[in-house]
């Protein structure tokens, strides 16, 4: 079922359009009479300088971020797994022999 053109709709997207032509032209205006939008002195050629020190120190912080997140994934891997083989442990024990002392996890009987 096609949606009829009424003068409302038709309306609604020319003004929809007029405005999508204004942000486009104003992006392209500010991108081609912006100095700021030039490339930054890296770029040209400058090895040291409060932006490279800056640039590097941004880069040593998402590092620190990403080694951080990755490690937790690897800790909780680790214990999953460390939780599923006692677990397996308690299932293999002999009905009958119940928990030992040595066996409580850290914290509860201890």
């Amino acid at each position: 079922m096609a949606l009829r053109a009424t003068p409302v709709r038709m309306q609604r997207q020319r003004t929809q359009v007029r405005a999508n032509v204004r942000v486009a032209a104003a992006t392209v205006a500010v991108c081609l009479a912006a100095k700021v939008a030039s490339a930054c002195p890296v770029c040209f050629g400058a090895s040291d300088g409060p932006m490279l020190q800056g640039s590097n120190m941004g880069i040593a912080a998402l590092l620190v971020v990403t080694v951080a997140m990755l490690g937790a994934f690897v800790l909780f891997g680790l214990h999953l797994a460390r939780r599923a083989k006692q677990s397996q442990d308690d299932a293999t024990r002999p009905a009958g022999t119940g928990a030992r002392l040595t066996d409580a996890p850290r914290g509860v009987w201890r």
